[in-house]
């Protein structure tokens, strides 16, 4: 049953994105070294923010929805960067300009309104988890102090041109490594990636004080109502796709 506070989204602007979905045909694709960045225009404005995720799914498919963060938004025009693996990311991957695919959302806690905004951050990114990152850098230039983003391959790196990247085949390391170089101790830390890589961060990072963790669940509704994203923490459980995805280090059993 759709809850008080979800019926008065319902019944504005945003809340039409938020339960409602919307079709989508793809743009333009840019496939490089297993990765994508792949742009759909969509019927209505998106309103997404740094660190917020679109539910998305094939038009008329039996596959279920995934969520997939926001790479890059600007009026109906929205971008993703993905790993091109599993039925519905390889489909975007391939996706001919003119393709049809469905989106719902956005969904999540933007990262603006999750950290503390007076501190500057260290952004450390793995894989596709760059995408809320980059956003974010783009978007809040002004509360980033540097980036450690890592990919595996050169030809990966390729994907996004703007972009400095730790690349392993070029025996440059990782992006935790790279971390533990740049972090300064008034430096925030936000982070998103593999869960290897987040496991890593927290055990190497001089300091938990304002370091958050983008986690990562299985999302089948995108809203809170399933209960498929349940994470336990330090303080009870929460839902990623509502309450998260950034949690604060400090609350993980890690």
């Amino acid at each position: 049953m759709v809850d008080q506070r979800m019926a008065e989204q319902a019944a504005t602007p945003t809340g039409s994105l938020f339960l409602c979905w919307q079709s989508a045909c793809v743009v333009a694709r840019r496939n490089r070294g297993g990765y994508s960045v792949v742009e759909l225009e969509a019927e209505r404005v998106i309103p997404a923010e740094p660190g917020q995720f679109m539910m998305v799914r094939m038009e008329g498919g039996p596959v279920l929805p995934r969520a997939l963060s926001v790479l890059r938004v600007e009026g109906k025009r929205v971008q993703f960067f993905v790993k091109d693996e599993g039925l519905l990311r390889a489909r975007l991957a391939g996706a001919v300009p003119g393709t049809s695919f469905e989106l719902r959302g956005p969904y999540g806690v933007p990262y603006r309104r999750a950290v503390d905004p007076t501190r500057r951050y260290l952004l450390v990114g793995g894989g596709s988890g760059i995408a809320p990152l980059h956003f974010f850098w783009r978007r809040h230039p002004e509360l980033v102090d540097a980036t450690a983003f890592g990919l595996r391959t050169r030809d990966a790196a390729e994907v996004l041109p703007d972009t400095t990247f730790v690349v392993e085949e070029l025996g440059q390391g990782t992006a935790s490594a790279r971390a533990q170089a740049l972090w300064k101790p008034d430096n925030g830390v936000i982070a998103c990636g593999p869960r290897e890589m987040l496991l890593q961060l927290a055990r190497e990072l001089p300091s938990r004080d304002a370091v958050y963790m983008a986690l990562e669940e299985r999302m089948g509704c995108g809203h809170g109502t399933c209960q498929g994203c349940v994470v336990i923490t330090r303080k009870g459980t929460l839902r990623l796709c509502k309450d998260g995805p950034l949690v604060p280090l400090e609350a993980l059993p890690w």
